[in-house]
């Protein structure tokens, strides 16, 4: 008995016609037992038509297509990443939010190219510790008095950030490059140091002004709203940046490397240089006449074998005293590796130090008693 193809209406059962049943006749539904039209040929053939099965090359057919959809994908792909490879450049300088630059940037980029000794003093950041608030404190720093307002015409507590750019080979070319806390009156200042003009010089305004014991009156311009440099020689000022100044590219590569790499960027004091430069320095004259003979806790040719070298203070808390110096060779580098530790002072120290290559990393904590050496020295006046 085939399987009935036609339910009925109202009861949905399906319905097995008599044979010899034509379209369009009543039959009656052996359920329900309600007259029902029969169509049974006509919905046979339409679920014929629905349950044919597909043909055998539909699936190729599907491989094909996906592997042109993947195709046309990956070229895509690639020809936006040629694109965005080609214009670089291009989307970089017209890109308005810029990457976060080196905060020191501010001040090394008015410092000379040839500056192959750099020493920083940020007094914001010293005065940000409780250690360095406590030094800064002391009369030594707060008099009235002080020689420092008669040298350039402020006080330690107006000043931001004191930065020395030397050349340990002309002493007499070095730079210092400060900055005060509030925009500077060039006209006060000049008339605070009563100083006079002295011509133009890289396109800036210079005056120079005489101090107690010094033959040679120093010069100074201002170079920004709140800086200011002061030099020994005037025609260095002809050597620092435009108005438009640079970036730390303007430095020297061994100092360079040393200042972005290993340094840490708040660090509040901190001095990096050449070490055969500062071995000049420690060897050969300021000026005629004058030569320094410094008690050197190390050899003096500790510096001649040092290619450059950085130290910095972190303060809080007590103050500790880190340092990187590379050397020539790694043989210099282990040599003074166990030089240092003989030392009498390593202990006092507590110097620790470390080894990589021609990398010689030392780290030291400063007394306590070296904290109060301002409140040791005597002053005049009263506390300003």
């Amino acid at each position: 008995m085939p399987f009935p193809d036609h339910p009925c209406p109202k009861c949905n059962s399906w319905i097995d016609p008599p044979a010899g049943t034509a379209t369009g006749e009543k039959i009656v539904c052996p359920r329900c037992e309600d007259p029902i039209i029969w169509l049974g040929p006509a919905i046979a053939g339409i679920r014929a038509e629905k349950t044919d099965l597909p043909s055998a090359g539909l699936p190729q057919a599907n491989r094909r297509v996906a592997s042109w959809v993947v195709a046309l994908m990956g070229a895509m792909a690639l020809a936006a990443l040629f694109f965005a490879l080609y214009t670089r450049e291009t989307r970089r300088n017209r890109d308005l939010a810029r990457a976060v630059s080196d905060p020191r940037q501010a001040y090394l980029q008015w410092l000379p190219a040839d500056a192959s000794l750099i020493l920083v003093c940020n007094l914001d950041l010293v005065r940000a510790s409780q250690t360095g608030e406590h030094f800064l404190d002391a009369d030594a720093f707060t008099q009235k008095n002080l020689p420092l307002r008669k040298w350039i015409g402020h006080d330690l507590r107006e000043l931001r950030l004191a930065a020395l750019a030397a050349l340990p080979e002309r002493p007499l070319a070095s730079l210092l490059f400060l900055q005060v806390n509030h925009p500077l009156d060039e006209q006060r200042l000049v008339q605070k140091m009563k100083a006079i003009p002295s011509g133009n010089r890289g396109g800036r305004e210079t005056f120079r002004f005489s101090l107690e014991g010094m033959p040679l009156g120093p010069s100074l311009a201002q170079v920004g709203e709140n800086s200011l440099a002061l030099v020994i020689l005037p025609e260095r000022l002809e050597q620092l940046p435009g108005n438009a100044p640079g970036n730390l590219d303007n430095l020297r590569p061994a100092v360079r490397a040393l200042v972005v790499e290993r340094v840490p960027r708040l660090a509040p004091v901190w001095l990096a240089g050449e070490g055969a430069k500062l071995e000049s320095l420690l060897s050969g004259e300021i000026i005629p006449g004058v030569t320094l003979n410094p008690k050197l806790p190390v050899g003096r040719d500790f510096f001649n074998g040092v290619e450059a070298f950085a130290l910095w203070l972190e303060l809080d808390p007590g103050v500790t005293a880190r340092g990187e110096f590379l050397f020539n060779t790694e043989e210099e580098a282990r040599r003074w590796d166990a030089e240092l530790g003989k030392q009498p002072w390593a202990a006092t120290l507590g110097l620790k130090s470390a080894l990589k290559g021609r990398w010689l990393t030392v780290q030291g904590t400063l007394p306590k008693a070296w904290h109060d050496l301002p409140r040791r020295v005597p002053t005049r006046g009263k506390k300003g």
